[in-house]
């Protein structure tokens, strides 16, 4: 059994076994041969099925790519702060009557009308944001379920708006900074969306109190 020669996308443990399994990932994971177990994995996977990503690797539509350098990371996470507290300011100034006021003196009552036309018709804008947003997410992800190669200017795109995805990857693949297994890697993309529901419904509290008060 040591001569058997497996085709691409499949896996076999060692020389001993005649077993030939299909890897999980995509099919180029494992590049076929007569070899056996690590040695039938493609640059950047590993282990059994060629299903783990190596270091300096992370998982991406069933796919391993590599971490970019650390400062194209940064400028994300930097520019993902900046948009929130821009938000955040904007939204306690527009609660705040005094600089409310203020504002709308400088720019002809113009902003008092956004606001109101933006209360208004807020449920059918968010309720076609959450249309347009799950048909992304949709779209997205269907290549690597189905194995499907989308046109490259497309991907191009989606990847430059994976922080749509609204995973704690689309920031910073957290394979990129620390090697982490299965249940840290579940532990983290279930925690962090509850973090921060969390502590955008305390920001809401608070925000309703200090305008009751």
């Amino acid at each position: 059994t040591d001569r058997i020669s497996v085709s691409e996308g499949h896996w076999r443990r060692h020389n001993d076994t005649s077993t030939v399994l299909t890897c999980l990932l995509d099919p180029s994971s494992c590049v076929g041969g007569e070899s056996t177990g690590d040695k039938l994995c493609n640059v950047g996977y590993e282990q059994a099925l060629c299903a783990v990503c190596s270091e300096g690797y992370f998982l991406d539509n069933f796919i391993c790519k590599q971490c970019k350098s650390s400062n194209q990371y940064t400028s994300k996470v930097i520019l993902v702060i900046i948009i929130l507290v821009i938000v955040v300011l904007i939204s306690l100034c527009l609660s705040i009557p005094s600089i409310r006021s203020t504002i709308d003196d400088l720019s002809g009552n113009k902003i008092s009308q956004s606001v109101d036309w933006l209360t208004t018709n807020y449920r059918p804008i968010t309720i076609k944001l959450k249309i347009a947003l799950a048909t992304y997410q949709i779209v997205t992800s269907t290549g690597g379920i189905f194995n499907i190669q989308l046109p490259t200017s497309y991907s191009k795109f989606a990847q430059a708006l994976d922080i749509l995805n609204l995973t704690i990857y689309g920031i910073v693949p957290s394979q990129c900074w620390k090697r982490l297994d299965f249940f840290e890697n579940l532990f983290i993309t279930t925690i962090v969306p509850i973090i921060i529901t969390v502590a955008l419904i305390v920001c809401y509290i608070f925000e309703r109190i200090y305008i009751t008060s």
